[in-house]
């Protein structure tokens, strides 16, 4: 299945999930962003660059509030990926990887052993040196965090040992991981000195995230709860500074009403009404990127009170509610997607037909 990318026509880009192409991009003798209803002109001789972006975070899916930066150990958004960096970024196609803050890395013949070299004199926005060992610190309290992405923790529960030295960063798994560097290239690192005394039961909510350092492009300029945050370029950042000197992220309640009222210059997603609607607005160009991904039902054996739902606990029943869900009808809504008996797909092998 594709989940779609959506930006406003800017002239020169095309929306990626790799920042940085995104916004050096952007200014790149393009135009000013228009951030209302309207089409962009795309007139040739037009030689305006655009001084500002405008993202958003939604609230409305319970993952974040609007009174702090959100976590991106949960979700990762294109706001959250300009402030805070992984050790290596994904490709357009999100199948290769390239070194970020790591300078190169290497893997052992038996999938067992990742050896990852740090780039040299990194530095955080409040000037703090970034090392190695914020990666190990980062992995090591992700595994004990309340509110983590479930990828993360399933592939960093692969890891039997974790160690940094002299700049360079091993890691050792249990079992082969094929997804591992892909998944180092979404997780974002932290300052260790900064959230060190922090609880990972709530990490997300503790007040680094009202001020929060960073390590990516942009850092933090200014919050003001329930409305917006604003990023500034991060004049510690040691790569090429980004042409647009300003972000605005404003907090909402979902991205269609975000992009309907201008303040969202891009947006991602894979749900059929956003997707719809964005498709029908002159001003988006949509993106399409392979990723897979599932949707399912599950049946609510307990209410919200923790009672038993005692009709739920039949098999006849549960079997009789599947067998009445029309799935070809679904998945209709979803372009290429294939529908399945479990989680499995049935092209792997270990699909047993349940």
């Amino acid at each position: 299945m594709k989940k779609s990318t959506f930006s406003k026509l800017l002239k020169g880009v095309s929306a990626s999930l790799a920042a940085a192409i995104l916004l050096s991009a952007c200014g790149a003798g393009g135009k000013t962003t228009d951030t209302g209803a309207g089409t962009a002109d795309s007139t040739a001789g037009s030689t305006a660059a655009a001084t500002s972006l405008n993202l958003a975070v939604t609230t409305g899916d319970g993952s974040s509030t609007d009174d702090k930066i959100p976590t991106p150990w949960y979700n990762r958004t294109l706001a959250t990926n300009l402030m805070f960096r992984s050790l290596f970024l994904a490709d357009s196609t999100l199948a290769e990887v390239k070194p970020d803050l790591a300078e190169s890395y290497k893997v052992s013949d038996d999938g067992l052993v990742y050896t990852i070299q740090m780039k040299d004199g990194l530095k955080w926005s409040d000037g703090e040196a970034l090392t190695a060992d914020d990666v190990v610190w980062s992995i090591q309290t992700a595994l004990t965090a309340a509110q983590i992405n479930p990828n993360y923790a399933t592939a960093f529960a692969n890891i039997k040992e974790l160690s940094a030295a002299d700049g360079t960063i091993t890691i050792t798994l249990s079992t082969p991981y094929s997804a591992m560097a892909a998944v180092l290239a979404q997780f974002a690192i932290l300052p260790q000195h900064s959230l060190k005394d922090a609880d990972p039961l709530k990490m997300e909510s503790d007040k680094f995230w009202t001020a929060p350092v960073c390590s990516g492009m942009y850092t933090l300029d200014e919050l003001k709860p329930g409305n917006y945050f604003t990023l500034k370029v991060n004049d510690q950042y040691e790569g090429a500074a980004p042409k647009i000197p300003g972000v605005t992220v404003y907090f909402v309640a979902d991205y269609i009403t975000a992009a309907q009222s201008g303040k969202a210059d891009y947006v991602f997603g894979n749900a059929s009404d956003l997707v719809e609607t964005l498709s029908g607005m002159p001003n988006y160009t949509a993106n399409k990127v392979d990723v897979l991904f599932y949707k399912y039902f599950l049946f609510n054996m307990k209410g919200a009170d923790g009672k038993e739902n005692t009709a739920m606990q039949n098999p006849l029943v549960r079997k009789a509610l599947i067998e009445s869900i029309d799935r070809t009808a679904l998945a209709s809504l979803y372009p290429n997607a294939n529908i399945l008996s479990s989680g499995v797909p049935m092209t792997d092998s270990a699909n047993n037909g349940f």
